[in-house]
């Protein structure tokens, strides 16, 4: 596995991958030491298509063309929601209700509320645009803040 941390407006992300693709991009509360293990790759070319990719959605405002590929584990529905997610058009936000019709399972809005919880690819599956009824805030693993400020970001409405 391989890893860097991306400076953003919302604090140090650290973005990992493996061979297959982006396995996790989480906020860190402080800067991460730098890994003790010199064998451990800082720079792939994942990394960096990573970083693009960040750059593209914090810079401009716009997703870039070529989202790097991704290799996460989680449950079936989960990775249901996660594909879900990933359909949410930048500037725009669905409820947890329509992501839980949307992924077979209407009524389980709580689950899927879980799941947005254990999305091991923050940002690039855009939990940040599920809202609760009403366009509720909602829970988010990154802190609340930060999605206000990701919404804000992207210009979605939502209430506090």
């Amino acid at each position: 596995m391989a890893f860097n941390v991306y400076t953003s407006p919302i604090g140090w992300l650290r973005v990992s991958c493996t061979a297959r693709g982006i396995s996790g991009i989480t906020v860190q509360k402080k800067r991460p030491p730098d890994d003790p293990n010199p064998a451990t790759p800082r720079e792939t070319a994942l990394l960096a298509a990573a970083e693009r990719w960040l750059a593209g959605f914090f810079g401009e405002g716009a997703d870039p063309d070529d989202l790097p590929s991704f290799d996460v584990q989680g449950t079936e529905f989960q990775k249901s929601v996660w594909n879900q997610l990933c359909q949410i058009e930048r500037g725009s936000s669905k409820s947890y209700a329509e992501i839980a019709t949307l992924a077979g399972k209407p009524g389980a809005s709580r689950a899927v509320g879980s799941a947005c919880g254990a999305n091991p690819l923050l940002l690039m599956v855009p939990c940040h645009r599920v809202l609760g009824s009403g366009g509720r805030l909602g829970g988010f693993s990154a802190g609340i803040e930060r999605k206000q400020w990701l919404l804000t970001h992207e210009g979605i409405a939502f209430q506090t």
